[in-house]
């Protein structure tokens, strides 16, 4: 009888584990699969960088090679893609809002959000890789 309890007791525990095991293992995957991906660059008024951050993406070149350059200046944009930066920029400043700028590098398409911040006077860049449209 002692037995049977036994046995009954430690296949319940067999069972919760896998189960709980189960659910432990299906949520990582979640998370990577909504994993924000994105550079953060913060400009002066100047429109040159001034602080950087990253999040599960890697910069183009060093940060060296960015830090203080004007954000227009610092990777090698097309002529139009340049254009429509600096208007972007522009725009954020003169309405206070938030304006998206498609643009390519690398035959990668990108989209940078750009935020004016009138108390720092100073813009806030956030760049994500465009997702693919079918």
């Amino acid at each position: 009888m002692k037995m049977h309890l036994l046995l009954a007791s430690l296949c319940v525990v067999c069972s919760t584990g896998s189960v709980m095991s189960m659910d432990q293992q299906q949520k990582p995957v979640k998370k990577e699969a909504k994993m924000e991906r994105h550079l953060l660059f913060i400009l002066n008024k100047d429109r040159q960088i001034t602080e950087y951050g990253s999040r599960n993406m890697e910069f183009l070149v060093p940060p060296k090679e960015f830090l203080g350059k004007v954000i227009t200046d610092a990777v090698p944009l097309s002529d139009g893609d340049k254009k429509a930066m600096t208007k972007g920029l522009a725009s954020a400043r003169k309405h206070n809002a938030t304006r998206r700028v498609p643009y390519a590098l690398q035959d990668i398409k990108f989209v940078a959000a750009i935020k004016y911040q009138k108390d720092k006077d100073s813009f806030s860049v956030k760049v994500r890789e465009s997702e693919a449209k079918s």
